[in-house]
């Protein structure tokens, strides 16, 4: 028999192996991980503008009263690898954890935004490993992503 080429179960073998190595390879790539880096920082700023509009947009039954317990602005509190947006006697209204190898750091503790959108400046870092990705909040509430320190002054 005089057989030329290969055979299409052959393709299909060496296809299948070769996706099976690659699949196996994929999550060691390096530009893999900045992906995971830059999602969590998109989420972050998501939960951020949830936090905005939520107190913008949240009745008060005792208007004038927002130092008591339960009357108390949403607020999101960091740990290291998580944060969460409580309110008052509500407890926690939203919960994320970061992954594994995602730390998170911020010159505060607690970020909670004013009546008209307003807020502290606040700066909070996403690192993994040597890279990182930050998060910029300005006086007037606006909200952005910047790779670097420099990104903060750029406006």
């Amino acid at each position: 028999m005089n057989e030329r080429g290969i055979s299409s179960v052959e393709l299909l073998v060496v296809l299948l192996i070769l996706s099976v190595v690659a699949g196996a390879a994929l999550p060691k790539i390096w530009f893999f991980s900045s992906f995971r880096l830059d999602y969590e920082a998109a989420y972050l700023v998501s939960e951020l503008r949830y936090l905005q509009e939520f107190t913008q947009t949240t009745q008060r039954v005792r208007p004038g009263f927002d130092s008591l317990g339960g009357e108390s602005m949403p607020v999101l509190t960091f740990q290291s690898h998580s944060y969460h947006i409580s309110q008052g006697y509500i407890g926690n209204i939203r919960r994320h954890e970061l992954s594994h190898d995602i730390t998170l750091d911020t010159n505060r503790g607690e970020i909670w935004f004013g009546r008209n959108g307003d807020a502290n400046p606040t700066t909070i870092r996403l690192w993994q490993g040597n890279e990182h990705r930050t998060v910029f909040i300005d006086r007037v509430g606006r909200i952005r992503i910047g790779e670097n320190w420099e990104d903060e002054a750029d406006g």
